[in-house]
């Protein structure tokens, strides 16, 4: 997969940075929302403290409209982008494809049918051009979703960063004493299940 980052020209990596800001943004938009909802939220419930609750609601929802909006654009820019790429790299291959399948002697050309060559300069290629679409997609958003989630959630209250992080250390810890269990034949869940049962096995 990656042999095909070497067929990327100058203006494939400038499309492929402008891509990673992009979907930076979006990331960030769309995890602005669950803080515009807190807001909305907080006016409902201290609707006390504010001379007029109603107008912040609407000024936030309004807000909330703007951030999807936003980021439905950074989506549609992303898209296309990313087709860009996906698309100059499929003509590039479908390209040395062909001059190489040109350079064959007869004897080597024997060795290939034409559903063959046919298929690989066109199902193969496109199977490569959506597998590499989704590289440039999900391979970027979730990198830049986990590390802005981690910058928010820091600076949003330490007390709930230790939380995540403990966390994410007992998921961690869970899943190795999951893989431990069954690694040796029988679960130590289910034999501890048997010994609380012995009554059931005497009349098994």
């Amino acid at each position: 997969m990656f042999k095909l980052f070497k067929y990327f020209k100058k203006s494939d990596w400038l499309f492929t940075a402008l891509l990673i800001v992009i979907v930076a943004l979006q990331v960030n938009l769309d995890l602005m929302l669950p803080d515009l909802m807190g807001d909305i939220v907080g006016f409902i419930q201290y609707n006390a403290l504010y001379e007029e609750p109603l107008r912040e609601i609407l000024r936030t929802g309004g807000l909330m409209l703007l951030v999807v909006a936003g980021g439905f654009v950074c989506n549609l820019f992303s898209n296309l982008i990313a087709s860009h790429i996906t698309s100059k790299l499929a003509r590039t291959l479908r390209s040395k494809i062909f001059k190489n399948v040109n350079s064959f002697s007869m004897e080597e050309m024997e060795k290939f049918s034409t559903a063959s060559l046919i298929t690989r300069t066109t199902n193969d290629v496109m199977q490569i051009q959506q597998t590499m679409m989704m590289v440039l997609k999900f391979g970027i958003i979730a990198p830049v979703m986990a590390i802005s989630a981690v910058v928010r959630v820091v600076h949003s209250r330490l007390e709930l960063s230790v939380c995540v992080a403990g966390y994410g250390r007992g998921c961690s810890g869970a899943a190795a004493d999951y893989y431990d269990c069954f690694s040796r034949g029988k679960p130590q869940v289910f034999r501890h299940a048997e010994k609380s049962r012995p009554f059931e096995r005497r009349n098994a």
